[in-house]
């Protein structure tokens, strides 16, 4: 199968909460919420559309939509794939980034790339919720470091992030690929 597309659009959609966890500075409320294994199980013919890849084909692809800002939204329930999402909960120290060679451990995507504008500060972002490390980089307006710590753009910084996250052979590389050939669509509510 082909590799899963990435979709970045802002959809509007309505909010479903199973508990706002935006506001916790300590994520350790958010460990319960890191997944096994085996409930990483996207959901991939919960919406599908037709394959704008291969229009000939007249064939549908599944659409698996995320999000995840700190708390589960309709489509991160709806399509089984809100670890897919850059503020989702990994667990303590559960992503590692070597920068420069100082070794840091965050527990979500979201504090690790907030953490590359501002390297060497970086742990005090290593325990922060998504939520919790947007914030911190307002506070810390006009001393980031748009070299993302030497990738040099937003994108490679994000991309050597990513792969982090998504490490070959790990249980979130797995539940990546089991998206399989459907479009992946970060979708965010507007309230």
């Amino acid at each position: 199968p082909r590799s899963p597309r990435l979709l970045c659009c802002g959809l509007v959609g309505k909010k479903r909460s199973q508990g706002d966890f935006s506001d916790l500075c300590d994520p350790s409320g958010l460990d319960a919420l890191a997944q096994t294994d085996a409930q990483f199980a996207p959901k991939i013919r919960s919406v599908t559309f037709g394959d704008l890849r291969d229009e000939a084909a007249k064939r549908n692809v599944g659409l698996v939509a995320f999000y995840f800002p700190d708390r589960e939204e309709t489509w991160d329930a709806m399509c089984g794939a809100g670890f897919l999402g850059n503020f989702y909960h990994l667990g303590p120290r559960a992503l590692e980034l070597e920068v420069r060679g100082v070794k840091r451990r965050f527990c979500n995507a979201e504090a690790a790339f907030q953490a590359l504008k501002f390297w060497d500060r970086a742990e005090e972002f290593e325990s922060l919720s998504g939520t919790m490390a947007f914030r911190r980089k307002r506070e810390l307006a006009g001393h980031e470091d748009f070299t993302y710590a030497g990738f040099g753009t937003n994108w490679r910084g994000m991309r050597t992030v990513l792969q982090a996250k998504f490490r070959p052979g790990t249980s979130m590389a797995n539940a990546l690929l089991a998206t399989g050939d459907c479009f992946l669509l970060e979708h965010n509510s507007v309230p």
